[in-house]
């Protein structure tokens, strides 16, 4: 029993005429809870007298149908409401691309957006719905029809390319008709039931898409780590070179085997090769050759020991002057 007509039922518009226009059910009257927002709705005839004063508001755009809560491109437009004791049924007027949906049997239910708002001229509404989604997975779950046990729709699509098939190809009489159209119906059901079992699969898939990458960047952490443990124990490596060098040079002077004042040589050849180092203070004897060779360029035995371990050529005078300088340090 319809409790309260729209503005347009009645009139100039002739809904049983118009096959684009289908009235569904968009609130029904009870209380619900919705799982998405883990919260309890109540819908009756304060919520509903609220949705109808926003409905027939001029500031306000009349509800609009999208795709899965997205709001962007319309497949048709809330034209009129009808509220009834079952709750408030909107008169839906949708394009070919919103009926073409429907007849493929793509979404199989409705789910509106409302809330709260503030027009521009200040009016505050407590309930205004603004969009009517096709979905397959609504916030009232089972609690509103299909869209296609509320309609009735023109044969189209896919539907239809089969039925026209079998029509023809077996010559179906009054008797077998419907039994072909609830067949194709089954069919139709199926294939959708294979969709979401596909949409699943696509889900299960993202999380093995986050798996993988969080495994990713967990290895790339363990990477990272195992490189500063690299360096630390670099760092620890030197560190503990640089205190042997520096003990034995400590020793050697102690021992009056080297001056303080060559410190700072016999440390840089030491990190260059510390085993080469030791080797030449285990095994220090005069090398009466080099002495002769550079007799008059006025060096120690001693020196002249440090000049051949560290690579210089004392017969070339400008090596001979580099290594005077870099050994008698002011």
């Amino acid at each position: 029993m319809s409790l309260e007509a729209g503005f347009l039922k009645g009139g100039d518009m002739n809904f049983a005429e118009d096959n684009n226009i289908k009235k569904l059910l968009v609130f029904p009257k009870g209380k619900f809870f919705f799982e998405k927002y883990q919260e309890w709705f109540t819908f009756d005839d304060e919520f509903f007298t609220e949705i109808i004063r926003a409905f027939k508001s001029d500031i306000l755009p009349k509800p609009f149908v999208d795709i899965n809560h997205r709001q962007d491109e319309s497949y048709g437009e809330v034209v009129d409401y009808e509220l009834t004791e079952e709750g408030l049924y909107f008169f839906i007027k949708f394009n070919k691309k919103g009926l073409d949906l429907l007849k493929e049997g793509e979404y199989r239910y409705i789910s509106p957006s409302f809330g709260s708002i503030t027009a521009t001229d200040g009016t505050f509404f407590k309930w205004y719905c603004d969009s009517i989604s096709l979905t397959n997975i609504p916030a009232f779950l089972n609690a509103i029809k299909k869209i296609q046990s509320q309609i009735t729709l023109k044969k189209g699509g896919a539907m239809k390319k089969i039925y026209d098939f079998l029509k023809t190809k077996y010559k179906l009489t009054a008797e077998t008709d419907q039994a072909v159209e609830d067949l194709v119906l089954k069919l139709l059901e199926e294939g959708q039931a294979k969709e979401e079992i596909i949409k699943s699969l696509e889900a299960k898939l993202e999380i093995l898409k986050k798996e993988v990458e969080e495994t990713r960047q967990k290895e790339e952490v363990a990477k990272q780590e195992v490189e500063a443990s690299k360096k630390e124990l670099a760092r620890i490596k030197d560190e503990i070179k640089n205190k042997e060098v520096d003990d034995f040079l400590l020793n050697l002077v102690k021992d009056k085997k080297i001056d303080a004042s060559q410190t700072s040589f016999w440390r840089d050849l030491a990190l260059q090769d510390f085993q080469k180092v030791k080797n030449y203070f285990l095994n220090v004897k005069n090398d009466l050759e080099i002495c002769k060779t550079i007799v008059n360029y006025d060096l120690t035995n001693e020196e002249i020991e440090i000049a051949k371990l560290a690579g210089y050529d004392l017969s070339n005078r400008k090596e001979y002057e580099t290594f005077v300088k870099s050994i008698r340090k002011k």
